[in-house]
């Protein structure tokens, strides 16, 4: 989803969504979550009854989501929000009722850009204004087994001494979860998911920006939508 307004047809109703900024889906529990820049939106029953609204987790003053994904390992999601100026990443269960700050992403002044989980490594990886890609490995806290707390810990950071740092705006997994697909706005790199080396550029496009990329569902292939108009 863009960041605009969208409609929600759920049960033959349209659930009017403003500014919702992206949408994932549960496929264990057959939920959708919905997230808008002041709340999280859990539908359920998405198969039997059409879609339930489940539960709605509002952020406090300042804070706006930015972007969830679902971790399956954990079976929760991972959400990124920005709060006072800094982006912090959040885990919250998998029914809304607790959210835990594992770590920040981005200091003042930083920009998210997108994010992708890995569930055979069981780890996140994020892209912003740093520029490369964040590999994160998320922790169970110790100290905090009994509520669930988590620590995200930064495995790889490409850009970290890289002069001419790119800065990739679309990241996906491959099929196998062996390879990360990286995208500029007119290349996409291939990164080897354990070691975080950068192997080949598969796509360079000269003329059209790219405008978004997905994975196939049965092979490592790679499709990429291009933006037409660079106005």
């Amino acid at each position: 989803m863009g960041s605009e307004a969208v409609t929600l047809t759920l049960r033959g109703e349209r659930i009017q969504l403003r500014n919702a900024v992206c949408s994932v889906y549960n496929r264990s529990r057959h939920e959708l979550l919905v997230a808008s820049p002041t709340a999280l939106y859990l539908y359920g029953k998405m198969l039997t009854a059409g879609g339930d609204l489940l539960a709605t987790l509002v952020a406090e003053e300042n804070a706006y989501y930015q972007s969830a994904l679902h971790l399956p390992w954990l079976d929760a999601y991972s959400v990124v929000v920005a709060k006072s100026g800094k982006v912090e990443h959040r885990i919250v269960s998998s029914n809304l009722k607790m959210s835990f700050t594992s770590h920040t992403l981005l200091g003042e002044g930083g920009k998210f850009y997108t994010a992708v989980a890995n569930p055979l490594r069981r780890e996140l990886i994020t892209a912003d204004t740093d520029g490369g890609i964040k590999v994160w490995a998320l922790r169970v806290i110790a100290a905090a087994q009994n509520n669930g707390g988590f620590k995200g810990v930064l495995r790889v950071h490409t850009g970290a001494n890289s002069t001419k740092k790119p800065y990739y705006f679309h990241l996906r997994m491959s099929f196998d979860e062996q390879k990360i697909f990286a995208a500029t706005r007119a290349k996409v790199y291939v990164f080897d998911a354990a070691s975080c080396n950068r192997l080949v550029c598969c796509v360079r496009e000269g003329r059209h920006a790219i405008f978004g990329m997905e994975c196939g569902n049965n092979d490592n292939s790679v499709y990429v939508v291009f933006k037409n108009d660079m106005r």
